[in-house]
């Protein structure tokens, strides 16, 4: 548009200010030695323009042969007007684009001289020819308009293949989203080679990855809690019957279907709790209470809970605990972590029915193991071991005893408190369970075995 509606005027501007240069250049260098006439023929020539030298009388003084192309430009008359009027005015030259032929145009300069010796004088006169430029823009215009259909077909190919490189993944990414919202997890997003395009894929992949774990974590969930629960119910129930119907006049078979009833109201109550201690942890809703307190004595008291284990079922404690070991944290959480160690590791420990804990210091920090001798853990099945509900089937004979959240509160625990934890295992070579917290004091160091 610029070049079709502003050409002309662009041009004569350029030309204008071309020529007026080239007059002031003359006007100011203006004298009457051969030299400056000299100038003038070059200038002419250079410039394809006429030029004339007269007087106050109008008496021509010089003219380039080249003048008598633009005779035409010559009228006297006129340029008498122009000189007497830029005089009166007070100026000292003007230019002017005289359009009084229908096909031709010509920019006219004219400048007042200074006076010679004589006290005469003179006047400069330009005239130069301006291009017919409204056939170069008519063919400007009829070159842009091919250009510019050729632009427009071009740029919507280009934007068709863009646009559907980039919209064919998106809508495929829709397809799947809404398959995936269906509940079918065998959905891929795929990129296309753009990196948002690929970002976008690998993070709905990513969503993809946890929307499924989440989803077999729930009829995980289900199915454990419905089964969890109902067991002991059913027990409950059953044997409060039994009690009612049979064995209520018996003292000894009474006493003996209370305590069970009794067993499976604990186990019962310590599901709930760990549902109630997970659910907190993962809310964010617990606060930790951190202080200073000792580590041996707790892990001392954590062992003790299990004596009963070794009075009646024959199982076996190994400890290497450095006394004094004083670190910084909220110790009813970590009796509980410790608990749930050693816990998991009574059952899952061999036939031995051994089981090892340790608590050593290692510069500036303390690191508590727990060891089993059981089966161990298959590489492909350690990142899941601290998910809730996760059992590893064949690596255990025993009956498991306990709610499947264990690890999965000991996991909560240490990342809320912020510690590196957990787990070394070879099949065939038992597992060691371990966290590491930092040490505010420690005494010696001491070893035994209940």
């Amino acid at each position: 548009m610029f070049e079709v509606v502003f050409l002309k005027q662009f041009y004569q501007q350029m030309k204008r200010d071309e020529i007026t240069a080239l007059g002031d250049s003359l006007a100011q260098s203006y004298d009457q030695s051969e030299d400056y006439v000299n100038k003038l023929h070059s200038a002419a020539f250079d410039n394809n323009v006429a030029i004339v030298l007269f007087n106050s009388s109008y008496k021509v003084d010089f003219s380039t042969s080249a003048f008598g192309q633009f005779s035409f430009a010559f009228d006297i008359d006129k340029i008498k007007g122009w000189f007497s009027r830029t005089v009166e005015e007070g100026h000292t030259r003007f230019t002017y684009i005289d359009d009084s032929l229908p096909d031709r145009s010509t920019l006219l300069y004219g400048a007042v001289l200074s006076d010679d010796l004589q006290g005469q004088q003179y006047y400069l006169y330009m005239a130069s020819p301006l291009a017919a430029v409204e056939t170069a823009t008519e063919v400007i215009r009829n070159q842009l308009t091919i250009v510019t259909l050729s632009s427009l077909v071009l740029a919507f190919i280009i934007s068709w293949i863009f646009s559907s490189r980039l919209s064919g993944p998106i809508t495929n990414m829709s397809l799947a989203a809404k398959r995936l919202a269906k509940g079918d997890y065998s959905v891929q997003f795929e990129g296309n080679g753009f990196n948002e395009i690929d970002e976008l894929s690998e993070t709905l992949n990513y969503a993809t990855r946890e929307l499924k774990k989440t989803d077999e974590l729930r009829r995980d969930l289900i199915a454990n809690v419905s089964h969890d629960l109902r067991t002991p119910l059913t027990m409950i129930k059953a044997y409060a019957e039994m009690i009612r119907d049979l064995s209520g006049e018996d003292p000894v078979k009474r006493a003996k279907h209370t305590q069970i009833i009794i067993d499976e109201t604990d186990r019962l109550s310590a599901l709930v709790n760990d549902y109630l201690n997970l659910a907190k942890m993962q809310s964010g809703t617990e606060e930790l209470v951190k202080q200073p307190f000792d580590l041996s004595a707790l892990t001392e008291t954590a062992i003790s809970h299990f004596d009963y284990l070794a009075e009646s079922q024959g199982y076996v404690f190994h400890t290497d605990i450095t006394e004094g070991v004083i670190v910084d944290g909220d110790a009813r959480k970590i009796e509980q972590v410790v608990y749930n160690l050693i816990s998991n590791a009574v059952n899952y420990t061999g036939d031995d029915k051994s089981v090892t804990v340790t608590l050593h210091s290692y510069g500036k920090f303390a690191e508590l193991a727990v060891i089993d001798t059981g089966k161990g853990i298959p590489d492909e099945e350690k990142d899941g071991i601290f998910e809730r509900y996760y059992r590893t089937g064949k690596t255990h004979k025993r009956q498991v005893v306990g709610t499947g959240l264990g690890l999965a509160i000991v996991k909560g625990i240490l990342i809320k408190h912020d510690v590196a934890f957990g787990v070394q295992s070879e099949v065939g070579h038992g597992s060691r369970f371990w966290f590491r917290m930092p040490i505010v004091h420690t005494k010696k160091k001491g070893s035994d075995e209940k």
